[in-house]
């Protein structure tokens, strides 16, 4: 709604039109510039990295390279990532987003926690193989050496040990097994799997995920039945 101000400093006193909404849409304007600018400056990345050949494009492709194939500054740059290989951190994150989006979904539609587990295993294969082996590889190293970020970057892993104590309510697994370390065992299995994947010891992400979480649902039905 619109309302109007009236000054009281000075005479004749000067009546001004304030609009409520426009704060908070230049709000959304401004974050949906910064979404399609960081957007844009992971596509630039990726393409001149791609391009060059990822084992040695990641290192000698510069920011200002970046920037310029994104059609922006280099101080735009580091506002919105301060090194090079948070570009490629980033693009783990959207994956574990959709992951985490395939599991709630299954659940909700009915499906069973093992379902919900593969499908969301399924979905971050299909992503991630989209992307150079070498990319993968270098965001394992970069967890590897920070095992605290990758879990708290990691909404999947957050949501998992949840997603299995609901489960033993329902009496789909066992109470015995602590949710917690559930999860940390399926992290283990997708960590495992992708560095296979990464260093080229498999052809297929999927399969390699999918067959390990259905051994481990499997063996701790068996364990603790």
């Amino acid at each position: 709604m619109t309302s109007v101000r009236t000054s009281t400093v000075g005479t004749p006193a000067v009546d001004e039109v304030v609009d409520p909404g426009a704060g908070p849409r230049r709000s959304i304007l401004a974050q949906d510039r910064s979404r399609r600018t960081r957007e844009g400056l992971i596509d630039a990345a990726f393409g001149l990295w791609t391009e060059r050949g990822f084992e040695t494009g990641f290192e000698t492709t510069t920011v200002e390279e970046i920037a310029r194939a994104a059609g922006v500054s280099k101080g735009t740059f580091y506002f919105h990532f301060a090194r090079k290989v948070d570009v490629l951190l980033e693009m783990n994150a959207t994956i574990d987003l959709t992951m985490t989006a395939a599991a709630r979904d299954a659940v909700e539609a009915g499906a069973s926690v093992d379902v919900a587990v593969v499908r969301a295993l399924e979905e971050m294969a299909e992503r991630t193989e989209q992307m150079p082996r070498a990319a993968l590889g270098r965001i394992l190293r970069e967890y590897h050496t920070s095992p605290v970020l990758a879990r708290e970057r990691s909404p999947f892993r957050t949501m998992l040990p949840a997603l299995f104590a609901d489960a033993q309510h329902r009496g789909e697994l066992p109470s015995d097994p602590d949710p917690e370390r559930l999860a940390d065992l399926v992290a283990a299995i997708i960590l495992s799997s992708c560095a296979a994947w990464a260093e080229g010891r498999t052809d297929r992400l999927a399969p390699a995920l999918t067959y390990a979480a259905r051994v481990l649902f499997a063996g701790v039905r068996s364990l603790n039945g």
